[in-house]
């Protein structure tokens, strides 16, 4: 179950009858569930009567070749290989002859509807908790078993609790790095998780040293694959080793991200425009990462529009009721196919759309069209630049296969700026569906302008525009201010407002105090996330964390009286969050209340200690700072 086509694989490759592929390669990052396929391989072929050797638990390249030619050597009658690695196989493993004898299968990631099936089958009931599983392990087995022993292990409402998660990415480290990792590469590790991509000149650049031998070792430990000329951790290893780094020495591990900041400016300024998604990965602020998000998957591909893509968008849009757009959209494939973005994957073909075009290279129909034309104007003549991407739309059927993308839309934008053909965009004209809110965090947080004079109505929806002036130094300037601005190196960016509290450094739309307070007490003993929050001020970690702790524990002590109903609410909140020891389901025990009792008690404290929070946030009587 989940993995279905693996198993036809299987079922394929030790068939009976079949003495053409004696060699099967079963390849995918740690987690992915190669070890349990093994043993639904032993299963059939045991059913086939068919012989098979299973090798697990390779650990380089170099010695799942070795183990290969010996089992190979070895091999006698039907008998059948099964290699179970990290690493695609290359051919050199085996001997000229026995090339035409192997078949591989790579296992990716499970689509959500099959990770939310085995959820289901471990005995996980509740659509909700499986939904958290799956939110926090992705489609990765190895994730879902985890999760789904956790959450029989703790009460619902502590799956979010520091320590539970803490158990959780523990377990994960230890099943899936190795213990022998040699001390001279633990940073090589931390630097990985943190930045979306290394190759040897960022190694080196960060840590100091000649880079060739850290990103050699890392290629071999089965952790990272290659991609385009760099390597990208896979994504359990870098959930756990990210969260072994953030726990244990936070400090470290932002300046490591300053410095792969600040060499991914540098590699940029020299015409790298394809480095703003590495740099819109290191951002923490959700709000602006809305804007930078990027599809970090193979099975897709951004390209220009071509020939038949018309004939398949076209139906798609009508059925997700943008016939109205598509009608309007069409001239632009058609005409001027270099300035649409089509995604695309090779099972359903194109299912997604962006057009763009920039005041240089806007063909001749952007002029008369009614979205674009004033835009483009508007950009010569009032702003009198060339630096600007203007968007007309964006629109995607991802849903209609029952799984939408998530931040598909904010890739298509991306896309379009990587083949835009500017180094370095100053400005943007957004196009945001009125009452739309995914984009509405990303305005505030970049302070962008609507210019309401530039907005379209057609077939009933309205079309906002909204500029959005990334400064003097571009977008690529303004990703690494936001950066290090999240770090306490550098003054607020663009539209990014320094006071704590205002929901533009928030990570949601909308973000209010409230909300804000209630991150910090769940994070209250993870340093790693407290420096993260709204509510920190400072230039270090550790000031940072320090200054919430110091917000909340002042505010604690002020927000609630002398009565024994105002004690029971200051109790309840200190022990649920400020003591080390904190378990919802044992201080409502140990308090004598009831479990609904004790979460209304919690809500109600929580919402006084916000209270106070904000009226000393805004300078009030109370202020606890």
């Amino acid at each position: 179950m989940g993995r279905s086509a693996a198993v036809r694989w299987l079922m394929r490759l030790l068939a009976a009858d079949d003495h053409h592929h004696r060699v099967g390669v079963l390849h995918g990052p740690p987690g992915s569930g190669k070890t349990a396929l093994g043993r639904e391989a032993r299963r059939i072929a045991a059913a086939a009567d068919r012989r098979l050797v299973v090798i697990d638990g390779v650990r380089t390249p170099g010695e799942a070749a070795g183990r290969l030619r010996e089992a190979a050597a070895s091999l006698q009658g039907d008998g059948t290989i099964l290699l179970l690695s990290r690493w695609p196989p290359e051919p050199s493993w085996l001997p000229e002859e026995w090339a035409h004898a192997i078949a591989e299968h790579e296992l990716d990631e499970l689509t959500p509807a099959d990770a939310d099936r085995i959820l289901h089958a471990l005995g996980i009931a509740d659509p909700g908790a499986r939904a958290r599983i799956i939110g926090w392990a992705g489609g990765w087995p190895l994730g879902l078993v985890l999760g789904a022993e956790d959450l029989t292990a703790v009460a619902d409402a502590d799956w979010h609790a520091p320590a539970a998660e803490e158990r959780r990415n523990r377990r994960l480290l230890r099943r899936l790095v190795p213990a022998a990792v040699p001390p001279s590469c633990h940073d090589v590790l931390h630097v990985a998780a943190i930045a979306r991509t290394v190759d040897p000149a960022l190694l080196a650049a960060v840590l100091g040293r000649d880079g060739t031998d850290a990103f050699a070792w890392l290629a071999e430990s089965g952790l990272a694959r290659a991609t385009g000329g760099g390597l990208r951790l896979h994504a359990l290893p870098r959930r756990a080793i990210a969260f072994a780094l953030a726990a244990g020495d936070p400090g470290a591990e932002l300046r490591l991200r300053r410095a792969i900041v600040e060499h991914l400016y540098d590699q940029a300024r020299d015409g790298r425009i394809s480095l703003c998604v590495e740099l819109g990965r290191l951002s923490r602020n959700q709000a602006l990462r809305v804007g930078f998000e990027w599809l970090d998957d193979d099975r897709y591909r951004f390209r220009d529009a071509r020939a038949g893509d018309a004939d398949v968008l076209g139906p798609a849009m009508e059925r997700i009721g943008r016939a109205a757009w598509w009608d309007l959209a069409r001239r632009f494939v058609d005409e001027a196919p270099e300035r649409v973005t089509v995604v695309s994957d090779a099972d359903h073909g194109p299912f997604g759309y962006c057009i763009a075009v920039t005041p240089e290279n806007a063909p001749p129909l952007a002029h008369d069209d009614p979205v674009l034309g004033p835009r483009i104007a508007h950009a010569r003549r009032v702003l009198a630049t060339r630096n600007a991407i203007i968007w007309r739309e964006a629109a995607d059927s991802s849903r209609l296969a029952g799984h939408p993308l998530a931040f598909l839309s904010s890739a298509l934008h991306v896309a379009s700026v990587l083949r835009c053909g500017l180094s370095n965009p100053r400005f943007a004209y957004l196009s945001v569906r009125a009452g739309s809110h995914r984009w509405s965090p990303f305005l505030t947080a970049t302070g962008a302008e609507h210019l309401t004079a530039l907005d379209v109505s057609h077939a009933g929806e309205h079309l906002e525009c909204h500029l959005v002036d990334f400064g003097p130094r571009g977008l690529l300037g303004a990703q690494r201010d936001v950066i290090l601005y999240e770090l306490g190196a550098a003054p607020p960016p663009f539209g990014v407002r320094a006071r704590r509290g205002e929901p533009a450094t928030g990570s949601g739309e909308g973000q209010r105090v409230e909300e804000q307070v209630r991150a910090a007490l769940r994070a209250y003993h993870r340093p790693d996330r407290l420096a993260d929050s709204p509510l920190a001020v400072g230039t270090t970690a550790e000031d940072r964390v320090a200054s919430v702790r110091a917000l909340l524990d002042a505010a604690v002590a002020a927000a609630f009286g002398d009565t024994p109903a105002e004690q029971r609410f200051e109790q309840v909140l200190r022990r649920s969050y400020l003591d080390p020891a904190g378990n919802h389901e044992r201080v409502a025990l140990e308090l004598h209340m009831s479990r609904t009792s004790y979460f209304r008690c919690l809500r109600q404290a929580t919402a006084r200690l916000a209270a106070q929070v904000e009226q000393g946030l805004q300078g009030g009587v109370a202020d606890v700072r």
